[in-house]
């Protein structure tokens, strides 16, 4: 199957998040590789995966270690990119706003591919 990422947005079951007192800002983590490694680090609130690369599963890792409302956005070379995921990517479990507009040549057709 192969979706192609415009806007996705995800909100948790969690009642009342954006009102709880304390929540911390958002993050935003820049997807630059289409990899399919996880987060060296889980937690760090730093995307790198091995080699230091940002790919979108190390991207969601992170988003959802974070109790932020966070952003996930794309530079990837320029033009269509496929990522091709060898196994289901997280749930995601935190707010977060994948962002495929910001890849670069976005001109109202999606440019960023998941295929698996």
């Amino acid at each position: 199957m192969k979706v192609r990422i415009g806007v996705l947005v995800f909100l948790t079951a969690v009642a009342g998040f954006a009102q709880e007192s304390g929540a911390q800002a958002g993050l935003t983590f820049v997807v630059n590789s289409t990899a399919d490694t996880g987060d060296s680090s889980v937690g760090d609130s730093a995307c790198a995966s091995t080699g230091g690369a940002c790919t979108l599963r190390a991207a969601i890792e992170e988003a959802n270690a974070h109790a932020g409302p966070d952003q996930i956005r794309f530079a990837i070379g320029s033009g269509v990119q496929t990522i091709t995921v060898g196994s289901p990517l997280p749930d995601v479990t935190s707010p977060v706003t994948i962002d495929g507009t910001t890849q670069s040549g976005y001109t109202n057709t999606p440019l960023i591919v998941v295929s698996g």
